[in-house]
């Protein structure tokens, strides 16, 4: 919302300057100004796009840091253990003698979850800095793409004034020989005069 914004703040006072259409463009053709141009430019600019997957990347580590943080930690363990074993009484020994075979089984399932965990809340808190640092890299990202564009649009209307003058000079220039020519063939112009 806040780049929205910037981006309305600083195109709109460029907008009042731009004719609503080009001068290259035939009649029929939709308009072309400043915004339709930023808006399209916003779509493909490959700089944007890297700042935009720098951004979400840092979200992401953002968001694993806190779940990190708040998670508790799981460990869980398995095992059999083979038992053979042989008795032998002696003497007076009351019992059984002989050999036996078993196996016994333990299962473990531990969840820790500590009360404060520094070096977590240190991550948390320099993922939330590096997504600061995205936020602003990105703004910037925008503010630059707004310049370039601007650059460029002034640029082409300015080369389009500059091809529309060339043409009225080009087609004064033609009129005046045409008129200095119909002149001359009706003898309206006497040529050793001027030489």
């Amino acid at each position: 919302m806040k780049r929205q914004l910037v981006t309305i703040l600083i195109c709109s006072p460029l907008l009042g300057l731009l004719p609503t259409e080009s001068r290259a463009a035939p009649p029929s053709a939709e308009p072309i100004n400043l915004l339709k141009v930023y808006q399209q430019a916003l779509l493909e600019d490959p700089q944007l796009e890297r700042w935009q997957a720098n951004l979400d990347a840092n979200r992401e580590a953002q968001a694993q840091s806190e779940a990190k943080l708040l998670l508790p930690k799981v460990n869980a363990n398995a095992n059999i253990t083979g038992n053979f074993q042989t008795i032998n009484l002696q003497g007076n020994a009351v019992g059984q003698g002989g050999s036996s075979n078993f196996k016994s089984y333990g299962y473990s399932l531990t969840l820790t979850q500590p009360l404060f965990h520094y070096d977590r809340l240190i991550a948390v808190d320099q993922a939330g800095k590096a997504v600061k640092k995205a936020d602003m890299q990105m703004l910037t990202a925008h503010q630059d793409l707004i310049v370039r564009v601007a650059e460029r649009y002034f640029a082409v209307l300015g080369a389009l004034d500059n091809l529309n003058f060339a043409k009225s000079q080009r087609e004064t220039l033609a009129q005046q020989h045409d008129k200095i020519h119909k002149q001359f063939d009706a003898g309206g112009i006497d040529h050793h005069r001027h030489h």
